[in-house]
């Protein structure tokens, strides 16, 4: 909307924890057929082993191949994919903490004993090799606001010109 005003947007980002993540594959139907009921347990058994859960760690899992995109919203209910990709997504307030808690959770969900399962040697095909990947820094919006300033010098504006990658005076 068209106004006589001069507002100057601010926008922000703050520093909230930091990331490590472990893709892998799976193809077993069983594993498949209980995928969520499994990445469920195995994210408790991760928090009461690793105590993270008190420290503000979190781990995510995103799986795609099945209802990767809509998540619950999917409305195609009754296809049944032969193979899935599963993205671990470990957060914690230090690097440390996030690394050691993807490495605990792709650890346990290699060899976790779901009902039903034939392989005791590891459920998951590992895409790379280390397998874990410290992502860094996780940031979000923390200042969006508009303001309202009665004289738009209140940021001094500088122009310069720069020409064949110099500075012209």
């Amino acid at each position: 909307e068209k106004t006589d005003d001069y507002w100057v947007k601010l926008e922000g980002a703050r520093r909230t924890c930091f990331r490590a993540v472990s893709i892998a594959g799976a193809r077993d139907p069983v594993m498949i057929a209980r995928v969520a009921g499994t990445l469920d347990a195995v994210r408790r058994q991760v928090m009461k082993l690793s105590r993270a859960a008190a420290g503000g760690g979190r781990v995510m899992f995103h799986v795609y191949g099945k209802n990767g995109v809509m998540g619950a919203s999917e409305p195609e209910k009754s296809s049944k994919p032969h193979e899935i990709g599963i993205v671990i997504e470990a957060l914690g307030n230090t690097q440390v903490q996030a690394d050691m808690l993807c490495s605990l959770t792709r650890s346990t969900l290699l060899h976790y004993g779901y009902p039903g399962r034939i392989s005791t040697a590891g459920n998951l095909a590992m895409l790379f090799s280390p397998s874990d990947i410290a992502m860094g820094a996780v940031y979000e919006f923390a200042v969006y606001h508009l303001m309202k300033l009665d004289d738009p010098a209140g940021f001094p504006l500088e122009i310069e010109k720069v020409a064949g990658g110099r500075r012209r005076a």
